[in-house]
This record gives C-alpha cells, sequence and structure tokens, in this order.
C-alpha cells in the first residue's frame, strides 16, 4: 500500500503546543488592536485619561455625582458607557446586562489599571 502524503500527519505534543502558542500570540496582538480602538469609542474618554484604579457602576447617575463632586467632566455622554476621572480613579457607567459588563472587562484591557471594583446598586443615604 502506498504512502498518501495528501493524508493529514500526526502532530507530535511539542508540534502541538507550538501551534497554540503561535495562534495564542496572534490573537493576542489582535485583541490588543482591537480594545485600544474600542475603549475610546466606547467612552468618549482618550486612553491617556483613564486612571490606575477604575470602578465600575451600572447607572449614569453615579457617574455625574462623582464628576461633580470632584470638579470633572463626564466623558460619553452620546455613547454606550459613559467615564470620567479624578485623582486617578476613573468611573465608568458600563449600563445594564453581562454583556455589557463582560466587553467593559475585555476593553480594560488597553490600559491595564491596577484594579477595578464592580459595583452595583449603591444606597443613597436621602438626607445628603
Amino acid at each position: 500500500m502506498k504512502k498518501n502524503d495528501d493524508l493529514p500527519r500526526k502532530l507530535s505534543q511539542a508540534e502541538l503546543d507550538q501551534l497554540w502558542q503561535e495562534n495564542f500570540e496572534i490573537e493576542k496582538s489582535s485583541k490588543a488592536s482591537i480594545v485600544k480602538d474600542w475603549l475610546p469609542r466606547y467612552t468618549g474618554m482618550a486612553l491617556d485619561q483613564f486612571g490606575d484604579y477604575i470602578l465600575l457602576v451600572n447607572f449614569g447617575g453615579y457617574v455625574k455625582d462623582f464628576a461633580d463632586q470632584h470638579g470633572v467632566a463626564v466623558h460619553g455622554l452620546d455613547r454606550p458607557m459613559q467615564a470620567a476621572t479624578a485623582d486617578g480613579i476613573t468611573i465608568i457607567n458600563f449600563g445594564i446586562g453581562s454583556p455589557n459588563a463582560g466587553l467593559v472587562i475585555d476593553l480594560l484591557e488597553a490600559i491595564k489599571p491596577k484594579a477595578v471594583l464592580f459595583s452595583g446598586k449603591m444606597w443613597r443615604p436621602q438626607n445628603r
């Protein structure tokens, strides 16, 4: 029986590992370029305006309150995610739903924050 060179050959574990690593690096590079562009697109804020610490919330009013208390602008009022930065802290309203929460976490890879805190519904005292 003649050996058919057109048939797939069996790969060793080392070859599979090498292919996996090469594909991983390609995907990582591609993802990095995407998130670098998409974080500003979603927030209206340039990458260099983000702080090292990120507070993720699900209500735009929290971003406005934060901005008012710190005397800074709210970015992205016409975008899916509003954001403001003061004293190295950026607050981002990711909106509603786990898909948006997952998306913003992926997009934060562009800035590599030191810490990220998710905060859901926050209680506010009636008499401030």
